[in-house]
């Protein structure tokens, strides 16, 4: 929550915990917690994984100074999101309570507009972290849709839309790699 700037208000009206795993590999012993995050008619499942006690024959992340062998402090766990190390990662939410679109309906209509085929449905999302990219997430809740133009031709449009501001893209794509 904390890492969000997410209220405990929020978190109970919003967020729904499915399922809470412990496990361990060999460079650590790590917490899975997967979850739905629901924002009016939208829903999300994820998953947050984070390291709490280090092996001592896990890969070092020098840069992290975290030790090994003993369970991990609140602040060491929140080094190792920084670096995505031993697997941690969480995903980044914006609090909204409202989205910019009424219903999926909507969202599909809004990406069909002025368009050569029907969007008939779709997926909703948080974008995540692209470290190398230097693309950070930033929390914003999306609805993705793809159709078909002409399938013999492989064209196809994608269309993408910012659920918080309604903000919304739509570009040509192949349908299918061979």
């Amino acid at each position: 929550m904390e890492r969000n700037n997410m209220s405990e208000e929020y978190f109970r009206e919003h967020i729904a915990v499915m399922d809470v795993q412990l496990s361990s590999y060999q460079q650590a012993k790590t917490i899975r917690v997967s979850y739905e995050v629901t924002i009016d008619w939208a829903t999300v499942k994820s998953a947050d994984q984070f390291a709490y006690y280090i092996f001592q024959d896990a890969s070092p992340f020098p840069a992290l100074q975290i030790p090994k062998e003993q369970n991990l402090t609140q602040e060491e766990i929140a080094k190792t999101f920084e670096y995505h190390a031993w697997s941690a990662n969480m995903t980044v939410i914006n609090p909204i309570n409202k989205l910019a679109y009424k219903s999926e309906k909507d969202a599909l209509k809004a990406l069909g507009e002025n368009n050569q085929c029907s969007f008939k449905d779709g997926r909703v999302f948080f974008k995540m972290d692209r470290p190398f990219a230097n693309e950070p997430a930033n929390g914003t809740i999306y609805f993705e849709s793809t159709c078909t133009i002409n399938e013999n031709d492989n064209k196809c449009l994608q269309g993408e839309i910012d659920l918080a501001t309604g903000d919304k893209k739509v570009q040509d794509v192949v349908c299918w790699y061979n």
